[in-house]
């Protein structure tokens, strides 16, 4: 996957999430020790909830949870079901992570989450130089 390819995954979904953030100011979990400000870093630490799942699936509750542990505001996880985006589906009483949720995880999310401060924000930079 190409670092173009990459960007424009990550463009897609922190468009997803604007709204969202913009209704919603995220959480933090003062007991969080990691800093997940930066969007794909609490992305990331969401999916990866998913990730260790059964079935990759979580109930409401766990979500819930989940997203709190992530920086997030459970109420401003809407983003992540869009058609856009993709990332998660409802399913009866359970949330599961999508085909489109995990190839960005295993293409972005895991590379995120073993280098996070290593990994640049999500917003591509402007060329200034031509």
């Amino acid at each position: 996957m190409t670092s173009e390819q990459i960007r424009a995954l990550l463009k897609i979904g922190e468009e997803a999430l604007r709204k969202a953030q913009a209704v919603f100011a995220a959480e933090q979990d003062p007991h969080n020790e990691e800093d997940v400000s930066d969007p794909p870093l609490r992305w990331a630490h969401l999916l990866a909830h998913f990730m260790g799942a059964p079935n990759q699936a979580l109930t409401v509750e766990q979500v819930r949870h989940a997203a709190r542990e992530s920086g997030f505001d459970p109420r401003g996880l809407g983003a992540f079901y869009n058609i856009k985006t993709g990332w998660l589906r409802s399913e009866e009483d359970l949330r599961v992570l999508t085909d489109a949720g995990r190839h960005w995880f295993e293409t972005v999310g895991k590379r995120i989450l073993n280098d996070p401060k290593g990994w640049p924000s999500a917003a591509p930079k402007e060329d200034k130089t031509g």
